[in-house]
């Protein structure tokens, strides 16, 4: 049920309401901070690249669309070392 209703909202709520969890279970600042890097990474993504606000409108399609972005990332980034 819990998944349901978070299905629903919006990237920011939820990404801010999983960071407060991550705070309650007194993870580190570091660990805190990696996941919010993170999660605004793909979530720039889709809002950028498929105009998606809200976590119930992503696809399968979206995901792997966000993979190979990030492929393409990683290897772009080993070519100009």
């Amino acid at each position: 049920m819990y998944i349901k209703i978070f299905l629903s909202v919006s990237f920011d709520s939820a990404v801010q309401e999983y960071l407060f969890e991550c705070e309650v279970k007194k993870l580190t600042w570091k660990t805190i901070r990696g996941y919010k890097n993170n999660l605004e990474f793909v979530t720039n993504y889709l809002q950028q690249e498929h105009s998606i606000e809200m976590i119930e409108d992503i696809k399968t399609v979206h995901l792997k669309s966000f993979f190979m972005y990030q492929r393409e990332l990683h290897e772009q980034f080993i070519k100009n070392l």
